[in-house]
């Protein structure tokens, strides 16, 4: 019998990170599926217009398929039938203080949408597992040192979009433990650049320092966050996917070992946008959000070799000259 043909699925393809990782896996000439449920967290989503940007550079249709949907998951299944899957599963609903507010759906399309695509790949052999979780795991943990793997526990988390984060984890785990599906965690700390999410931070500053308002910066200084460049974070996906994974489960930090304060990054935007003056107000920072962040990354760097990180002034002016160039074309997307 001959060997199964190898495939790449990635969920969430319209997403921020998976429209960049589908772009890169096309550049090295890859076979992958992209799918995506075209449905967003938030109501300003760039997922039409990252599908544009897809289809523009490799000339490939996202799929429309919900995890959450039985008929769906039996669409996947076929898809899978006949292949060695590696799938990088990017599709949930992001977002710390939405997910407070809507927390019926952020239980569907986190746990349940996740649930369904752990459990059907178990009935394939050789199959890979890339699921995303967050450094928001780690919640409001008082250290002065960087966040190891280890660090996560439930009693420390502030938000039920981080529950859903580390019950994807724990039912990982259980599923690992009864077959020879290899699921691994991806704890993404702060990705930005193009293309990004318009319910985070640096979007946010982005267009009000364009349109000459005040930002609202929690605190003293907004904390601090380890931001990582998008490109960085593709660049290690790829280093995931090339290895031979030996355990069946594994955790890995995915973020810049730097951690910066919201007040620098919005004084890198303002200066490649070209902002030389602006207003500050100090607020208080909401419940569920944590004063900081800050990855270590010494568990990746074993694992995949050891790589550089994009500089923050760097990344947010990459981010901001797309911005700038890019900006009402977006607006007319909203529309």
């Amino acid at each position: 019998m001959s060997p199964e043909a190898k495939q790449i699925i990635v969920t969430g393809a319209a997403g921020f990170i998976g429209s960049h990782l589908v772009n890169r896996l096309y550049k090295l000439g890859l076979d992958f599926v992209g799918l995506d449920s075209f449905r967003p967290a938030q109501k300003l989503s760039l997922v039409e217009y990252r599908q544009d940007w897809i289809k523009k550079t490799t000339g490939i249709d996202i799929k429309r398929l919900n995890l959450c949907s039985s008929e769906d998951i039996l669409k996947l299944e076929e898809i899978m039938s006949g292949k060695e899957n590696t799938i990088f599963h990017l599709a949930a609903f992001p977002g710390v203080r939405e997910s407070s507010i809507r927390s019926s759906e952020y239980f569907l399309n986190n746990i349940v949408g996740t649930s369904n695509l752990f459990r059907l790949s178990t009935k394939f052999k050789n199959t890979k597992v890339f699921f995303a979780s967050s450094s928001s795991v780690y919640g409001e943990i008082s250290q002065k040192t960087a966040m190891i793997e280890s660090d996560a526990k439930i009693e420390n988390l502030r938000s039920f979009y981080a529950q859903t984060k580390f019950q994807n984890e724990q039912d990982a785990i259980t599923l690992s433990s009864l077959g020879d599906t290899k699921f691994t965690a991806m704890r993404f700390f702060t990705a930005y650049g193009p293309y990004g999410r318009t319910d985070m931070a640096y979007w946010t500053f982005a267009e009000r320092l364009l349109n000459g308002l005040p930002l609202s910066v929690y605190g003293n200084d907004g904390g601090s966050r380890s931001y990582t460049f998008i490109d960085d974070v593709i660049d290690i996906l790829v280093g995931l996917y090339k290895i031979e994974q030996k355990s069946n489960f594994e955790i890995y930090n995915i973020g810049n070992p730097k951690s910066h304060s919201a007040l620098k990054m919005i004084e890198n935007l303002a200066s490649t946008l070209g902002v030389k003056e602006y207003t500050v107000l100090h607020v208080d920072r909401p419940r569920e959000d944590v004063t900081k962040t800050h990855c270590d990354s010494k568990k990746i760097f074993n694992t995949i070799g050891h790589k550089e990180f994009t500089d923050l002034s760097n990344g947010m002016g990459l981010f901001a000259d797309w911005f700038k160039k890019y900006y009402d074309e977006i607006q007319k997307s909203f529309r």
